[in-house]
């Protein structure tokens, strides 16, 4: 049986039920309520995928940027986001915020050159990775190993 009709009509031949804050409205077996569902997960699922290929584009603008100055601005417009959104993103789908980022990921990554290139100077490789000198790079080194670059480098290699 279709359902043809305006107002009193339809509200005679549908059933209505009161969950929470929506009305779901059953015609004959057919729930609408849950294909709107449906339809909305494919679209938060589209989105879920697009934020995740911006958030990864900005990773990747980091890794090839990492001795520049990045700050929030720089990476919300790589990302396409405005500052607030990109923030926000960026901590659901990392578990961090940019800047906490940043502050890991350039000592782990100067930390791997450091074992690459064992008689590249210090002040050079602080460089590399955006650290103003080499005593600045090596108090972020050395609080983010428990000990210093130096100390690495004479040392037996940890598996970082």
């Amino acid at each position: 049986m279709r359902i043809v009709g305006t107002g009193p009509e339809i509200l005679k031949k549908a059933r209505f039920v009161y969950c929470g804050y929506v009305s779901i409205a059953y015609f004959h077996g057919i729930n609408y309520f849950n294909d709107t569902c449906r339809v909305m997960q494919d679209i938060q699922e589209n989105s879920r995928r697009e934020y995740q290929a911006r958030i990864n584009r900005v990773m990747v603008y980091i890794d090839a940027h990492i001795a520049e100055p990045l700050d929030l601005s720089v990476l919300a417009a790589e990302a396409h986001f405005s500052q607030f959104h990109f923030h926000r993103l960026f901590v659901v789908m990392t578990g961090e915020t940019p800047v906490c980022f940043l502050q890991r990921i350039r000592p782990e990554k100067a930390a791997w050159y450091l074992q690459m290139n064992d008689g590249m100077p210090l002040s050079d490789i602080s460089v590399c990775f955006g650290f103003c000198d080499a005593p600045s790079f090596c108090r972020v080194f050395r609080r983010h190993f428990g000990f210093t670059p130096t100390h690495m480098r004479v040392s037996p290699r940890p598996d970082l």
